[in-house]
This record gives C-alpha cells, sequence and structure tokens, in this order.
C-alpha cells in the first residue's frame, strides 16, 4: 500500500528559523510513515495552475538544515484566495500532487490561504498552518508558539543600542522606522529591550490620524528629555503608522499599487523622511532629528538565528552604524551564538510541531485563525 503524501510550503517574507520548522515536520511525518515532499516558492505555482516544482524530503536531506538561513524551499507573497479561479486552480494541482496532508509555514495572508484551502477541500486535505511572523501580528492565545519575532527582537534592540550611543555622541534624535504593519510588538519590545527613548504605535492611534498627531508625540518626547537635560533620543516608529495617517503620507509615494492579499508595500513608504521633515519645521527641534528605515523585509546573513527582518539604512548616521545591516562585509548577525544554543532552539521548534502533524492525521483539517475571526 502507497504512503500517503505530507507537502510542505513556505509563504510570505523570510524569518529566521524557517528551515527548522521544515525539519521538524519532515521528521515527524518519517516518524508517522508518511512521504514527505517540499513545494517551492509557496503557492506561486499552485495558483498559476501549473504543477510546481517539488523535491523528494529524505532524512539524510533535512537532518542539518536547520544550522543554515533562508528556506531551502524558497517563497513567495502569492494569495492562492484571491478569487474562486485561483482557489480551484490550488486545489486541483495539490490533488494532482497527490497530497493528503498539507503544513504551510507563514503569518497572516499564508494562514488565510490555508484556511480557504481546508474550507474547499472539505477536509479531503488536511491542512495544519506553522505561525511565522516577525512582527508578532498573529492573533494567537497567548500560549502559542511562534518564530521569527524573538530574533527579530533581539537583534534589532542590539541596532538600537549602537544608535542609542550614536544619538548620546551626536546629541541627535534619530526616528527608526521598524517593520509592523498591523502591530508594534516588535517596535516596542526593541525600544523596551534597547532602552530606546520611545516607541510609536500603530494601536495608541485611531484608525484614523494626522501626521501633526504622530509628529507631537514625538516633540513631546523631545521635550520632556530636555526638560531631563538629555539633548537626545531615538524614537522607534512602526511602519503601520503610514495606514493611520494616510493621504498625508502615501501621497508621497506614487504608483505604490497593492500586493495580492491588497496590502499597500509600507516598505516602500519613505515614512522616516516624512516625519523627520515633519519634526525639523517645529522651531525647537529644528535639525536636529535623523531618518532610519528598517522596514524593509529580507534576510541578513546565513543562520536561521541570526537575521533581523529589515535593514538599517542610516541618513546622517555617524561611523558606528553607517552601514547596511546585510550589506556586504557586514558580520552575520548572532555569530557568537553556540552550537549547544542552536541545538536547543531546533528541539523546541520539534516540540511544537511533532504535535502537530500527529493531531493533523488524527483529525481531518486544522487552521489557524482567519482574518475574519482575526478582526473579531
Amino acid at each position: 500500500m502507497a504512503r500517503e503524501t505530507l507537502a510542505i510550503l513556505v509563504g510570505g517574507g523570510p524569518a529566521p528559523g524557517i528551515n527548522g520548522v521544515i525539519a521538524a515536520a519532515a521528521i515527524e511525518a518519517f516518524n508517522c510513515d508518511l512521504r514527505a515532499i517540499g513545494i517551492y516558492d509557496g503557492y506561486r505555482d499552485l495558483a498559476a495552475g501549473g504543477m510546481p516544482k517539488t523535491v523528494e524530503l529524505t532524512f539524510d536531506h533535512v537532518s542539518r538544515i536547520h544550522t543554515t538561513g533562508g528556506s531551502i524551499l524558497r517563497t513567495s507573497r502569492t494569495n492562492p484566495a484571491k478569487d474562486e479561479a485561483t482557489l480551484e486552480r490550488c486545489v486541483a494541482a495539490l490533488d494532482a500532487l497527490g497530497i493528503r496532508y498539507l503544513v504551510c509555514i507563514g503569518g497572516d495572508d499564508t494562514t488565510y490561504g490555508a484556511a480557504k484551502i481546508a474550507e474547499r477541500t472539505r477536509s479531503r486535505i488536511g491542512v495544519a498552518t506553522v505561525p511565522k511572523t516577525i512582527d508578532n501580528d498573529l492573533p494567537l492565545p497567548d500560549d502559542a508558539p511562534t518564530f521569527g519575532f524573538e530574533t527579530a527582537r533581539s537583534v534589532g534592540a542590539g541596532i538600537l543600542e549602537t544608535l542609542m550611543e550614536d544619538a548620546r555622541t551626536t546629541t541627535r534624535w534619530y526616528i527608526v522606522i521598524c517593520m509592523g504593519r498591523k502591530s508594534g510588538s516588535l517596535s516596542l519590545g526593541m525600544c523596551s529591550a534597547s532602552g530606546s527613548t520611545v516607541a510609536v504605535l500603530p494601536e495608541e492611534f485611531a484608525q484614523r490620524t494626522t501626521l501633526a498627531s504622530v509628529a507631537d508625540t514625538i516633540v513631546g518626547s523631545i521635550v520632556k528629555q530636555r526638560s531631563l537635560g538629555r539633548e537626545y533620543g531615538v524614537a522607534v516608529v512602526a511602519e503601520g503608522i503610514a495606514e493611520r495617517i494616510g493621504d498625508d503620507v502615501l501621497s508621497s509615494a506614487p504608483n505604490l499599487g497593492r500586493d495580492s492579499f491588497g496590502n499597500v508595500p509600507l516598505a516602500d513608504v519613505p515614512l522616516g523622511v516624512i516625519l523627520r521633515d515633519a519634526l525639523r519645521k517645529r522651531d525647537h527641534v529644528r535639525r536636529s532629528a535623523r531618518s532610519v528605515d528598517g522596514s524593509n523585509p529580507h534576510e541578513a546573513g546565513r543562520r536561521d538565528d541570526g537575521s533581523l527582518s529589515g535593514r538599517a539604512r542610516l541618513h546622517g548616521a555617524t561611523g558606528a552604524v553607517g552601514f547596511q545591516r546585510s550589506g556586504a562585509g557586514s558580520p552575520p548577525c548572532g555569530a557568537d551564538e553556540s552550537g549547544t544554543r542552536r541545538v536547543l532552539r531546533s528541539i523546541r521548534i520539534r516540540r511544537y510541531v511533532a504535535p502537530t502533524i500527529r493531531r493533523l492525521m488524527a483529525e481531518p483539517s486544522i487552521t489557524s485563525l482567519t482574518k475574519k475571526e482575526a478582526r473579531r
């Protein structure tokens, strides 16, 4: 009797730890006497109606990939539920591959697509999602594990500590734009861990606010610091503020368009420069504000536990941090982490993924919260 097939795919942006999750899911599939295959490039080829490129996963193939960065299956930002025709093509392609179980590694949008596939197949294909999030924007129970966020927070805090020293040395203020469309968790976590001056979060404003209101928040912090005798600081701003401000900011980046999930590409919005210029118009701020953009997500270094999903492009910064974090010649983040810690990290991932695979076999369909549920 032929073994049933479990497929693994990765959606959304890069995050530390993806390969560890792929390995854990594949190894547990082997333990359950399942065949495991990897689907390259997320939902992209499934949604196009073609036969996606796949790879047969073996123990020798996956047993050591947790020590490497990136994703051996690559990734893409494709919406499999963009319309009925796209969803039907995805399901037809999965059926053609003989998939019985599907493990989707990704964030909010990837989970939404997985939920739609599970709903359409009516348990014919068992679907599970492993939550991947850099900005911690998934509406999960408090004890639900995710991966990506803690590394981003830790490495981001290190960058902010260096910026704080630059700010103190030059008596300047830096505005750091941090990843976080719907949630300011990463900005808040980085700010708290590094001792930065203030975090400006989308959750603190109404759905529609003004550029002046956001600028006033930062100015208030500048004035308070001056009253304490400190002429410097770092303001960490979540990129989702751009959507709350709306036309005041989005109009500065023409032809933005939207991705397949309907999201504005906030990495293309010069929010830091806009806030910097707004602050410089205030008499008591003048030209002490500098802009730092860390919202463009990609992975630095080669290791699964060694990067912040973002890069620091500094405008006018001094030499201590005047480099692109993931550029040529920059050291891989987390390079001092011991092999023991990497092994423990892999064990933690497997402790979460293994029960998920076993539960997937026992129950026809498992999905995380959909966007509709998240809004509630």
